[in-house]
């Protein structure tokens, strides 16, 4: 059915040159539509919205919203990312083709950015922050939700009136997503969005000081915290920080690295011989760009990263 439907959708857009506004033809392709699963119901509700099918704004509006509430119930909640060392079966059950509740409702914002970035910034409002689960070594997959937090730039940069940003909505907005930080999968996106979204230089330091309160908060599996080590060097570049903002972060985000490094680690995740975890090897490079001497941020050692024990690992085939 989803495929008939999508030849329609194609012949009819072939077919309006001229297009008038909510015809016959195109109100029952929309209730074929309302018939499909959610993920796909709501996959194609966004790409009738985008098609030359429907050219009345607030018909594209009423489309978009559906398709938001429909992506809600979508079977997958969230991208997923699978070791590639893992097995094709388990890699290919969670590959992302952009049909996951978060990544269908992320999509409705974006659309709904170019019609009514107020609408916009209500639907963003009403999307569930992401409970990320806890996770075994022995699990292959792990979230992945960097589009949340890039999508939240763009939602800060036009979502909000001039008398919503004298108010200081949208800063309260940035600082809600931070405050909802709660595993290693979060921290680099959130710190990602910090730098990218245009603020003050008072007001990303304020950022970076609520977010290295939250990470003193997070203690997670090496599941998790090992999917994030590269992505976290990236996060914290050198170049990226003023010194007073390193002073803000800096502390917080060594006891973060260290605890994490220095707990049970998965058999994939421990370091060879020699060489110490790429989280501490990456802040160490950092600290030593604002304090060379390593007076104030003191480097991490190699006893301090050592895996406290080796918590084992998904069967690869």
């Amino acid at each position: 059915m989803l495929a008939l439907i999508f030849t329609l959708l194609q012949v009819l857009s072939t077919q309006a040159s001229v297009q008038p506004q909510r015809t016959q033809e195109v109100l029952a392709l929309v209730d074929q539509v309302r018939a499909l699963p959610p993920e796909f119901r709501a996959d194609t509700l966004l790409r009738l919205s985008d098609s030359a099918l429907v050219t009345e704004t607030t018909w594209k509006q009423e489309l978009i919203e559906e398709a938001f509430w429909s992506g809600a119930h979508a079977s997958l909640p969230y991208p997923q990312w699978a070791d590639r060392r893992s097995d094709s079966v388990a890699e290919n059950a969670v590959r992302q083709n952009r049909l996951e509740a978060l990544t269908l409702q992320i999509r409705a914002v974006h659309a709904m950015l170019a019609l009514d970035p107020q609408k916009a910034l209500r639907l963003y409002e009403q999307i569930q922050a992401p409970m990320l689960p806890k996770l075994e070594c022995s699990t292959v997959f792990t979230p992945v939700v960097l589009d949340y937090y890039q999508t939240a730039v763009f939602v800060f940069e036009s979502g909000f009136t001039p008398k919503q940003r004298k108010q200081g909505d949208d800063i309260r907005f940035l600082q809600r997503l931070i405050a909802s930080v709660q595993s290693p999968s979060q921290v680099s996106p959130a710190l990602e969005m910090i730098f990218a979204v245009k603020v003050s230089p008072t007001q990303r330091l304020d950022l970076l000081s609520l977010f290295a309160a939250e990470l003193q908060g997070i203690s997670r599996s090496d599941r998790e915290y090992g999917a994030t080590e590269t992505a976290l060097v990236s996060a914290v570049a050198p170049d990226r920080l003023q010194p007073s903002e390193a002073g803000v972060l800096l502390p917080s985000l060594r006891y973060y690295v260290v605890r994490h490094v220095s707990g049970r680690r998965c058999t994939d995740n421990i370091p060879p011989s020699g060489k110490i975890a790429k989280s501490a090897e990456g802040f160490n490079v950092l600290a030593a760009k604002f304090d060379p001497a390593g007076d104030r941020y003191k480097p991490i050692s190699a006893e301090e990263a050592k895996p406290l024990a080796d918590d084992g690992s998904y069967q690869e085939n």
